[in-house]
């Protein structure tokens, strides 16, 4: 008896055929599914784990797509170290500033004091002073400028008497201030010869 089903389960399936009309409707049914998906995940946002996993089962077809993914995975990798050294590169031209601000500062306590900016009538008034002072007696003037003057404004106005009352007045100062004026003064005569 099971052999008699068989056969007529046999004879049903062989008038049967398989229809090429069938087939061309799933085709087209599945190319539908799967080009509304690509659509989808390209034109509409997806969570990004989603739309990423997508992008990178598409790209492991495509072997190009995987030396882009190496290129950029490069490109991003220099440009954080770009991103270092400039970072570096703002701190030295930070540094740099700092340093030439006290280059100038430093060469502004070395310039000759004939050098200083002055008006023809604040170099007057320096002289006169300078004159003053030569007159006054060398303890009086160097007591007097060792309290009102800073070394080098003292020793501007040394500069500009003559040397024999210069010599006087500074060895009545105090020897640190006598020896902050003449090195001022030294190196204002050494730039002048």
């Amino acid at each position: 008896m099971a052999l008699k089903r068989k056969h007529e389960n046999d004879e049903r399936g062989a008038g049967r055929g398989v229809d090429t009309g069938s087939i061309i409707l799933v085709v087209v049914i599945a190319a539908i599914l799967v080009g509304g998906f690509f659509f989808a995940v390209a034109r509409f946002d997806f969570p990004p784990g989603v739309r990423g996993w997508f992008i990178d089962a598409v790209n492991t077809l495509d072997p190009a797509s995987s030396q882009l993914e190496t290129r950029r995975a490069r490109l991003d990798h220099r440009e954080s170290e770009l991103d270092v050294r400039e970072d570096e590169l703002r701190l030295r031209e930070a540094e740099l500033i700092a340093f030439e601000n006290e280059l100038i500062v430093r060469e502004e306590r070395l310039r000759p004091i004939y050098e200083f900016p002055m008006s023809d009538q604040d170099l007057q008034q320096l002289q006169s002073v300078s004159a003053m002072y030569s007159r006054i007696s060398p303890d009086a003037a160097a007591g007097i400028l060792e309290q009102l003057y800073n070394p080098r404004a003292s020793a501007a106005i040394l500069f500009y008497m003559p040397v024999q009352n210069a010599a006087m007045i500074l060895n009545a100062m105090s020897t640190e201030t006598a020896a902050e004026v003449t090195q001022i003064l030294l190196y204002n005569y050494e730039a002048l010869s």
